[in-house]
């Protein structure tokens, strides 16, 4: 079974605090919510290492990604997202 890990590279960004487009997050629970929610456009990984796990995502449907989203490290070093074998979790979808 091949294993993805997503290494999302250092970024400069200044964007304000209460731009809602923007999620800042530092959990799996966090990162899923954010791929849910659609007027998020950009989720800042806070943390150096992340790993999504099945308790983070929703039960019963798969988090469909239906526009443009983009995952930006925020650490001094870069930023690595462990997908954990998930499957049937995250879905890109046409927009």
């Amino acid at each position: 079974m091949l294993q993805v890990t997503l290494v999302v590279a250092l970024n400069t960004y200044a964007f304000g605090q209460d731009d809602v487009s923007i999620a800042r997050v530092s959990s799996g629970r966090q990162t899923v919510a954010a791929m849910a929610n659609p007027s998020v456009s950009l989720i800042l990984l806070e943390a150096e290492w992340m790993t999504l796990y099945e308790a983070d995502c929703p039960p019963n449907a798969p988090v469909l990604i239906t526009r443009n989203l983009t995952l930006r490290g925020n650490a001094a070093r870069p930023t690595t997202l462990n997908l954990n074998f998930l499957r049937h979790k995250v879905r890109l979808c046409l927009g």
